[in-house]
């Protein structure tokens, strides 16, 4: 027989004197035992709206699952139909008995296990003594943890960790690394800056060499059932890189990118980031030349272009997904897949389709990118960049006029202005149009003339300059670096939780009522949180021109080639009692601005949001079946999984969350609340005053104390 798994969320009670239990046995969907935690969680909470204190006892087993419910109780479907596992939804009111829940579970159980261990969890432990443990019995719970009426689990998961850990050291090879939390560089291969999921606690982490080591551990992870993720440069929104207890796949040591000789074509390793790609350009081809890249240099090269890949340059040349040449693969069955634009085989070309805009993590691993190289406009390579900038509220009316001048205005592709509302480093309240030019000084005071009017603020320091692209990679990069009153959330001293939804507008979509509508956000956010830790920014990226270009070549799951602003919504707080209320707002505000996006639903991938009630038509509108029947193909039994992962075409979702029910972000939000008292937090906080080591001894304190390798 199985051992229960289960899991505890702290909140309020259904009344003060009630507790609900929730019992039954499951279908494990790929061993990964946070997705059915979420699904669980969400499930409860459409059942039984309000704020609860729940326990859930879950059995293992394997499989796809789909919901259906009532009232008081749920069924569980397998993907073969079996409708034998049961959940049932008790309150104290009804006199339950948490104890004839658990018998009541083990007694499915027994008549339902088939002894498959395919998709069982996996902790690591890290060796601390026992005495160690005894003094965190009465941490606050946080994480998969095997039921305590089973006393061999943790020794059957532990053994079973050991084994995973010790086939995986002795396949990888000499250029990689098998990292587990006992290892001193845990902390860092795994670190992301959000920490609403910084403390996802993977059981292994590989850092592949070769491509022969991404295709070992796709293999192992497929034979054991273990969950795997795919990390590179770890900006997921929503930590979708990371995991609970099973395998992180990191790609950083394969950054490797050349240049041909003809200065045609650029080749990048998986696990490349943009700046390491914009440094080889320019020295090997000076800096008239251009690969459709990423604004912000620490993004990785691969995720980037999985999703579409929004670029400076896109108005001029068109998506990062556009440029793809040549893609490799590891498939979920650990083979090696060379993908490109004139494969005469269907389903090669399907996922060539596929993997230019369908999103990462989903078809397979990326280990290497050929992208096309341009010329800039300029023959020097000279670009313009920086902001203007209007003081808000004192320079609202200019802004505004200008806002409604520059959304009539038919921008030459040369010209890229990228919007911003935000809090400057000073607290003070600004609207930005960051301004990007393909060309010299003189055609962009040209293009730009219309808005020069509106009288901008002078900034000698940021306002527009003639430069060369790698000073404004420079610049980007040390504006991304940790200071006081400036946490952006992607490095690892920022110390904050950040939550983003998307929405996205067609040419003429930034209407006077949309403007106003931004404004009134801002001013109310800035009124009701400022002083309470929290900060928020609207901003778009501006694409159109020559991304809404069609042929053949540009077929691909990129679905709103219409779109004009790629818009995203960011809050950042540092309280965790805050997050529910950053969740609301943020969700408040995508659900009044998508009345005025395309088809009122369009959201871009990259710019992922957890909680979308309408994530699939978001992202991928009438593509989604077409991107379905892909994955059903190339990864039938779901190896690449995640919450918002592309579904095989079998899944049938029965309960589906609308609009106006609450659902519950898909965050270990709950569990951090519960585990980081108000010290750490502060702690954590003081991105100004700790280096990347201080966080990361923190990171280990947190997780030993609290339990989390189990």
């Amino acid at each position: 027989m199985k051992v229960p798994v289960a899991f505890s969320f702290p909140a309020a009670s259904l009344s003060k004197d009630s507790e609900v239990f929730l019992a039954g046995t499951f279908n494990r969907w790929e061993g990964e035992a946070m997705d059915l935690a979420h699904d669980v969680f969400t499930l409860t909470k459409t059942l039984l709206p309000g704020s609860y204190r729940y326990k859930y006892i879950i059995i293992d087993g394997k499989g796809e699952r789909s919901w259906s419910c009532d009232e008081k109780e749920a069924t569980c479907q397998d993907k073969h139909g079996n409708m034998n596992n049961m959940l049932r939804v008790f309150s104290m009111d009804d006199g339950a008995d948490e104890a004839s829940m658990r018998k009541e579970a083990y007694a499915s159980d027994e008549e339902t296990d088939d002894d498959d261990d395919a998709g069982d969890d996996y902790y690591y432990d890290d060796d601390d003594d026992d005495e160690e443990e005894k003094d965190h019995d009465d941490a606050p719970y946080m994480g998969v943890e095997a039921d305590q009426a089973a006393e061999s689990a943790p020794g059957e998961r532990k053994k079973r960790s050991e084994d995973l850990v010790r086939e995986l050291r002795r396949k990888i090879s000499k250029q990689g690394r098998v990292i587990t939390p006992d290892n001193e560089s845990y902390e860092e291969v795994i670190s992301i800056g959000n920490l609403l999921y910084r403390y996802l606690t993977p059981a292994v982490v590989v850092m592949a060499g070769t491509v022969e080591d991404v295709q070992t551990t796709v293999r192992v992870a497929r034979q054991r059932g273990v969950r795997l993720t795919v990390m590179n440069g770890g900006h997921s929104y929503v930590g979708y890189c990371l995991n609970q207890g099973g395998i992180v796949l990191n790609m950083r040591l394969m950054n490797k990118v050349t240049i041909d000789e003809a200065r045609t074509t650029i080749t990048m390793q998986g696990g490349a980031l943009w700046f390491e790609a914009y440094q080889a350009l320019d020295t090997a081809a000076g800096p008239s030349y251009m690969v459709i890249g990423g604004q912000c240099p620490t993004v990785g090269v691969s995720g980037f272009t999985l999703g579409g890949g929004l670029s400076p340059f896109s108005r001029s040349y068109g998506l990062g997904s556009d440029q793809v040449l040549e893609m490799t693969i590891v498939t979920a069955d650990g083979d090696i897949v060379k993908l490109n634009r004139n494969d005469l085989d269907p389903a090669r070309r399907d996922l060539f389709w596929a993997v230019r805009g369908g999103g990462g993590g989903n078809f397979g691993v990326t280990v290497e990118i050929k992208e096309i190289i341009h010329k800039l406009a300029d023959g020097k390579g000279r670009v313009v960049c920086g902001q203007l900038t209007w003081d808000l509220p004192a320079r609202e009316k200019d802004f505004k006029a200008m806002m409604d001048t520059f959304n009539s205005m038919d921008c030459p592709p040369e010209l890229t202005v990228d919007a911003i509302w935000r809090q400057d480093s000073n607290q003070q309240l600004v609207g930005q149009m960051t301004v990007l030019y393909n060309g010299a000084m003189e055609g962009y005071l040209a293009a730009v003339a219309p808005l020069l009017k509106y009288n901008p603020k002078p900034d000698p320091e940021e306002g527009p300059q003639e430069m060369y692209w790698s000073t404004w990679v420079k610049k980007e990069m040390d504006f991304d670096k940790p200071r006081p009153n400036h946490a952006k959330g992607f490095t690892v001293q920022d110390g904050v939780f950040h939550h983003h939804a998307s929405v996205i507008y067609a040419q003429g979509g930034i209407t006077p009522l949309v403007t106003e509508r931004i404004l009134k956000y801002m001013y109310d956010f800035n009124l009701e949180y400022k002083d309470k830790g929290c900060s928020t920014h609207i901003l778009w990226d501006h694409i159109g021109a020559n991304t809404t270009q069609q042929g053949p070549e540009r077929d691909s799951a990129f679905f709103w080639r219409e779109g004009m602003y790629v818009s995203t919504i960011k809050a950042t707080w540092t309280d965790p009692s805050l997050s529910d209320i950053m969740f609301a707002v943020v969700s408040k505000c995508r659900n009044d601005l998508l009345p005025y996006s395309l088809e009122k639903k369009a959201a871009y991938v990259n710019y992922i949001d957890g909680t979308h009630p309408n994530w699939s038509e978001a992202y991928y509108g009438t593509n989604y079946p077409r991107l379905q029947r892909v994955k059903q193909l190339w990864d039938p039994t779901n190896i690449f999984h995640f919450h918002q992962s592309i579904r095989l075409p079998t899944y049938v979702e029965e309960h589906t969350i609308q609009p106006g029910d609450k659902l519950p972000p898909v965050t270990l939000y709950e569990f951090l609340k519960a585990a980081l008292d108000r010290e750490e937090m502060q702690y954590l906080s003081a991105p100004s005053t700790m280096t990347p080591e201080q966080v990361y001894a923190v990171g280990r304190k947190i997780r030993r104390a609290r339990n989390m390798y189990r």
